[in-house]
């Protein structure tokens, strides 16, 4: 993606996300603050949840029925998390999944319908796929760019009237993704220079 402008960066240290995910906007505000409010303490109720809905997706069924003491139950739980997961997807209608870099304090993804510079927005972006709840996030958009590719487009957006919470939770999602991204890829450069290795000696 093109940088975007200084002021739009996110604070020094921090990090982004960068993922497909399923997104959706429409052109809305936050009507009141009480509207606003009940969302963000939506938005915080997901983003704190996120590790433990990615830790299921990871590794769902470690733990199996029959085991006694603790982890018995820690299997009925997992049991029911997949039931609920299910039931969701086939409730949700999701949308299709797009490239997405996402701050405490900007958004960015690429789409064939795009909104209009200056637009207010209400953008619903899943991190999950199995648990399909989203964050709704206030945005207004600062541009729209061509991707070379025909028929679709870039928004850059800044995040509007988001809570602490909301901004916190977000830069603490996007921090263990850039986190999990150094740590495989130190795994795959260790396994190369292990296969590296045996094939020299």
């Amino acid at each position: 993606m093109m940088p975007m402008d200084e002021h739009e960066l996110p604070p020094e240290g921090g990090v982004r996300l960068h993922r497909d995910l399923a997104l959706r906007w429409r052109e809305a505000r936050a009507e009141t603050a009480g509207v606003r409010d009940a969302l963000m303490c939506d938005n915080e109720a997901v983003l704190a949840n996120h590790a433990w809905f990615e830790d299921f997706e990871r590794s769902p069924y470690e733990e199996l029925p029959g085991h006694e003491g603790n982890e018995s139950v820690d299997a009925r739980l997992n049991l029911l998390v997949a039931m609920v997961g299910i039931w969701m997807r086939r409730q949700a209608s999701m949308p299709d999944p797009v490239p997405v870099t996402l701050d405490e304090r900007t958004l960015a993804w690429e789409g064939s319908d795009v909104p209009e510079t200056g637009a207010r927005l209400l953008v619903e972006i899943y991190l999950s796929s199995r648990f399909p709840l989203p964050l709704v996030l206030p945005a207004e958009v600062m541009r729209v760019d061509d991707t070379g590719e025909q028929g679709r487009r870039r928004v850059f957006a800044r995040l509007v009237e988001l809570s602490p919470g909301t901004r916190q939770g977000i830069a603490r999602v996007a921090f263990r993704y850039h986190r999990r991204a150094l740590r495989e890829r130190h795994a795959r450069e260790a396994g190369r220079e292990g296969s590296d290795e045996r094939s020299s000696s």
